[in-house]
């Protein structure tokens, strides 16, 4: 007689394509081996070397108030990415190209760009793991995040998904 195991949603969010591909190494997806800061608000911060899949990265990510100065990065499946920066005037700056993980995070090489990000292109992203979700932070916002811990104005984070939750 076959048993039928009931678990409750939120254990499989924990790392669903670990669960998924567990026991079967030949299907997991390639992951690529970088830095992760991880943040947990009972204990300092610690820095990881993780494999990160790639596919589990793409995707909305933004950072800001909705009132100054907002960024919105978007890291599409083919290793394209598009940004924008968006002030209370509008547009300020956008830009296109090319990403990738590498052993520091997250590399980006602009193709296109125009307004702010022509004159400071975004580059480098660092990665973050937080309550099961990853956090982008950009070079001036470690600092805040490390002295602070994760917010809505230090780090870009996922929207429109309901990865980890």
């Amino acid at each position: 007689m076959m048993q039928r195991l009931l678990l409750p949603v939120c254990l499989l969010s924990v790392s669903l394509s670990d669960q998924i591909f567990a026991g079967s190494p030949q299907t997991k997806p390639q992951g690529v081996k970088t830095a992760v800061i991880v943040y947990s608000p009972a204990i300092p911060l610690v820095g990881s070397s993780q494999e990160v899949d790639p596919a589990r990265l793409e995707g909305d990510y933004v950072v800001g108030d909705g009132l100054g100065c907002n960024l919105r990065v978007v890291l599409k499946a083919n290793g394209k990415f598009d940004s924008m920066r968006i002030g209370c005037l509008g547009v300020c700056g956008v830009e296109a190209g090319d990403w990738r993980i590498d052993d520091k995070g997250i590399r980006l090489t602009a193709k296109t760009s125009d307004g702010a990000l022509k004159n400071r292109p975004l580059t480098r992203l660092y990665l973050a793991s937080f309550r099961h979700h990853y956090l982008l932070l950009q070079d001036e916002t470690v600092g805040c995040f490390k002295a602070v811990g994760p917010s809505t104005s230090n780090s870009l984070h996922k929207v429109g998904s309901s990865e980890g939750s």
